[in-house]
């Protein structure tokens, strides 16, 4: 998993420097049409390139058209305000716990409030103990920069609902509660918390990918015969991969 993760990051890291380097056309609203590459902006709502000996900068909302290897693409790198995001993986924990890596999926659906600031909910579901949880939680994310590569920060809160209806069993009917496992006990679900930092990088206007890291708290609740609860509490470090739509 490590050098997965490892690989991964470095692919996109080097995607992203190689990107600038890339020459493109861009054609303005009034006709002018100028080539070059696409240099880093200082401020998100403009649009940068070199040509030649040339540093130009273009307001984005004057740019008709950019072509980018060989594709026209209208009105791009202008930042839309809102995204999907689909990402799945681990909680990685204690190798004496009874799930060493509990496995997640998720979706959300996020809006621009600001220029950086993204705001949204979303829900999925999550493994444990034999059980699946379905989580509805509100979702939060801070881009460093507009560019297509950018670090960003991110905070996940809500609450984990019991995905399956207690199923009747011969251990529950005979055994004292105290004794059973939770995957025999009735599921009441719990809060969740899970901020972390991660990295962006867009490989077109509609289409990027991500890799985050984190800490996850939440807990679980349960109940059983003659009024008997159990509470667990989940604390481990979040790893993520998502696909981002736009």
């Amino acid at each position: 998993m490590r050098t997965l993760l490892l690989i991964t990051f470095l692919s996109v890291f080097i995607q992203s420097v190689f990107a600038q380097n890339e020459k493109v056309r861009v054609f303005l609203k009034n006709g002018s049409v100028f080539s070059g590459k696409i240099m880093e902006p200082d401020t998100p709502d403009v649009f940068k390139m070199q040509s030649r000996k040339n540093m130009l900068v273009f307001p984005k909302t004057d740019i008709d058209t950019i072509l980018y290897r060989n594709t026209a693409i209208k009105q791009a790198l202008v930042e839309v305000p809102w995204f999907f995001k689909v990402d799945g993986g681990v909680l990685p924990g204690n190798s004496e716990n009874e799930e060493s890596a509990p496995q997640f999926f998720h979706g959300s659906f996020n809006y621009g409030l600001t220029g950086n600031f993204f705001a949204g909910g979303g829900t999925g579901v999550e493994y444990y103990m034999e059980q699946t949880f379905i989580p509805a939680f509100a979702n939060f994310e801070f881009k460093f920069r507009q560019t297509r590569f950018s670090p960003h920060l991110f905070l996940k809160a809500g609450y984990l609902f019991p995905g399956e209806v207690q199923q009747p069993s011969e251990l529950y009917d005979n055994n004292d509660s105290r004794n059973l496992p939770p995957k025999y006990l009735k599921g009441h679900g719990g809060v969740m918390l899970n901020p972390g930092f991660g990295f962006t990088s867009m490989f077109g206007p509609n289409l990027g990918f991500s890799m985050a890291a984190g800490y996850r708290h939440h807990a679980l609740n349960y109940s059983g015969k003659d009024k008997y609860e159990l509470e667990q509490r989940y604390n481990r470090i979040s790893l993520s991969l998502g696909l981002i739509f736009k």
